[in-house]
């Protein structure tokens, strides 16, 4: 007799572990994750545009909504752009590169391990642009395109991934809504009523605590 309180505690313990798992898997959780972009210009009126690739990464905040779903902010250091044939002068190649602080806001539908897709709105708040110039006869220019880049924009971004106990990996699609001015009023060697919104594919890994 003496054994059955004991037993009953045993008992007991085994029939929670599961809602104890499933309360860990809502609790809120923070990380840290790196990207590999492939960013481009999206250009009005369209013309030929080629895609750059940087490295960006910051830090998550998970707050899972139930089992099967969770919201997701993210504080990120992005580098975006693309480049372009688009100045006047023949031969001639542009890069143009915007530094960003950007937080997007995901919906995540997906258990806590296993698959998930996630979108939502993207803030990007730009910290520096610049453009350079290069061609034939020793053409070598650049600036900062600081007047001509908003200096805020919202966006939005979309993907999936897959989630494992304490890390996962992703691919993402950015968009950046707000245009450029036209370049054409401020860097003349540029065509003339040009402007730009970014976009970029990314690769993300991350590890959560």
């Amino acid at each position: 007799m003496a054994r059955l309180p004991l037993l009953l505690v045993i008992l007991g313990l085994t029939a929670l572990r599961p809602g104890v798992a499933a309360a860990q898997d809502r609790a809120p959780r923070v990380g840290v994750m790196g990207q590999y972009t492939f960013a481009s210009l999206n250009w009005s009126p369209d013309q030929d545009t080629y895609r750059t690739k940087h490295w960006g990464g910051g830090v998550t905040f998970e707050v899972p909504l139930s089992d099967g779903a969770s919201i997701e902010a993210r504080g990120l250091f992005t580098r975006r752009g693309g480049d372009t044939e688009a100045p006047r002068d023949a031969r001639t190649f542009a890069r143009i590169t915007v530094t960003s602080l950007t937080v997007p806001v995901l919906f995540k539908l997906g258990k806590a391990t296993g698959m998930y897709i996630a979108g939502g709105p993207e803030l990007s708040l730009r910290l520096r642009s610049k453009y350079e110039i290069t061609g034939p006869g020793g053409l070598d220019e650049s600036g900062d395109l600081d007047d001509v880049v908003p200096r805020l924009d919202i966006g939005l971004t979309f993907g999936a991934g897959f989630a494992a106990k304490n890390a996962f990996v992703e691919v993402m699609w950015s968009r950046g809504r707000k245009s450029s001015e036209d370049l054409d009023d401020a860097r003349p060697r540029f065509h003339g009523d040009e402007s730009f919104t970014m976009r970029a594919w990314t690769i993300g890994a991350g590890v959560r605590f």
